[in-house]
């Protein structure tokens, strides 16, 4: 399932058949071990080692609040708190891994987590802040009521250099030519081309038109030449033909801005909590503290938040795609 999600989320391992109009997995290797495919398996994998360890710990503290099985409650949260905290390291580094996988598969979605409407250089990461509604917007400046980032921090995670240019919203909409990056306008008109050119692969079906399926055939072809062209200009863009607008593959910028920031604070709050609970577990004195047996009570539902936002990151972060580039949900 999640390497199915994460070829939708990135696309590899595969050719387009016009005869069937789908697209069909030539490399089952690339497909499993694709950089998206690992990370988004691992991050989700130790992050729900995270919320099971937080379960255990949780219930676990129950049982002491109202001293029942203490002996065994105390080797449980010693166990969980174990495996907890190795959980929370590996599920934030494997998240590294996969915000960077991110910035370069699906800049939009990056740039949506941090509301960032225009790039620059050596962007900084908002550690928080309060985004206003689209209409008071009028620039990046002035997208939040107010925020605290940390300079240059974006640059650097994103792409381990403190200089690098990191997309807004606007770049990827209006085209930054100096970056290098195509409007979005622009991959409208080349993803109509490719449609246009499947349409017309189909009509000569219908007519027996030999020489037009084959030269149709040839541009869908990455063997040949005008394929090679055809497929990296054109067909790259396919899904982008179906769109209406540009500022349709703007996904809920404060939803997955917000969730974003509520995985990341979740992930810090777990580290610190598996932290003290080792360290009161060590000295035997887990049971006198009853504020923090409570906290890990309802450290349970906070679990379970953590791993839904990070999904609402995940799957409302790549709208309007179901396959990246290639098929809008329309």
């Amino acid at each position: 399932i999640l390497v199915a999600n994460a070829w939708m989320q990135n696309p590899v391992g595969m050719e387009f058949n016009p005869m069937t109009a789908r697209n069909e997995m030539s490399d089952f290797w690339a497909v499993l071990l694709s950089p998206t495919a690992m990370s988004k398996f691992f991050h989700t994998v130790t992050s729900a080692y995270t919320l099971s360890a937080c379960f255990v710990v949780g219930v676990s503290a129950w049982f002491i609040l109202k001293k029942r099985h203490f002996e065994f409650a105390r080797k449980s949260i010693l166990l969980a708190s174990v495996f907890g905290f190795l959980s929370i390291i590996a599920t934030i580094f494997t998240g590294d891994t996969s915000a960077q996988d991110v910035t370069r598969t699906q800049p939009m979605k990056l740039a949506a987590m941090e509301a960032l409407y225009d790039g620059s250089r050596g962007a900084g990461l908002t550690v928080i802040g309060i985004l206003k509604p689209e209409n008071e917007r009028t620039d990046n400046e002035n997208a939040y009521y107010f925020k605290i980032d940390i300079p240059k921090l974006l640059s650097i995670l994103s792409f381990k250099d403190s200089k690098a240019y990191v997309a807004g919203i606007n770049d990827l909409i209006d085209g930054n030519e100096a970056e290098g990056i195509l409007s979005t306008q622009e991959k409208i008109e080349r993803g109509r081309v490719a449609i246009e050119q499947l349409a017309i692969y189909h009509k000569a079906l219908k007519e027996k038109d030999s020489a037009e399926i084959a030269r149709v055939t040839a541009l869908f072809n990455p063997d040949t030449p005008q394929g090679k062209a055809f497929l990296a200009e054109n067909f790259k863009y396919f899904g982008y033909g179906y769109l209406n607008a540009p500022t349709d593959t703007i996904p809920n910028v404060p939803l997955v801005f917000y969730t974003f920031r509520i995985m990341v604070a979740l992930g810090c709050y777990f580290i610190l909590l598996f932290a003290v609970v080792l360290a009161l577990v060590y000295r035997d004195t887990i049971d006198k503290r009853r504020w923090l047996l409570l906290a890990l009570v309802w450290s349970i539902p906070l679990a379970y938040i953590a791993s839904v936002s990070g999904w609402i990151v995940a799957e409302v972060g790549r709208q309007p795609w179901t396959i990246q580039d290639l098929l809008p949900t329309v």
